[in-house]
């Protein structure tokens, strides 16, 4: 239960003071996947896995996806925004202003739980 309520967490993450984003993908979400793929794994008849586990776990594959591409994504535009230098700057400011308010938006309103 508590996993399928962070399904409707943000996806991204901004930090205020650096403006770096992050992948806010919940560790107890991963920890039912994998408990999940090992009950699914072993087979096992005596062991009744929730059908709300369950449902997360269908959607493993497209979590992953979702998650790869976000990590990318979040590494490449962190990289440009800790390495770019003060004189470099202004000509990408724009590009990066753009890039902001795309990000923004997916901050706001990216969630699994809507990808589903």
């Amino acid at each position: 239960e508590v996993s399928e309520l962070n399904l409707d967490l943000p996806l991204l993450t901004r930090n205020d003071e650096s403006k770096l984003i992050s992948v806010n993908f919940d560790p107890q979400l991963v920890s039912v996947l994998r408990e999940v793929r090992y009950l699914e794994s072993g087979k096992r008849e005596d062991i009744e896995i929730p059908d709300s586990a369950a449902n997360i776990y269908a959607k493993n594959d497209l979590f992953r996806q979702y998650l790869a591409n976000l990590d990318l994504i979040v590494s490449r535009y962190n990289k440009v925004r800790d390495t770019v230098l003060d004189v470099e700057f202004p000509l990408i400011e724009g590009q990066l202003t753009a890039l902001d308010v795309q990000l923004d938006r997916a901050i706001t309103s990216l969630r699994l739980e809507r990808e589903r």
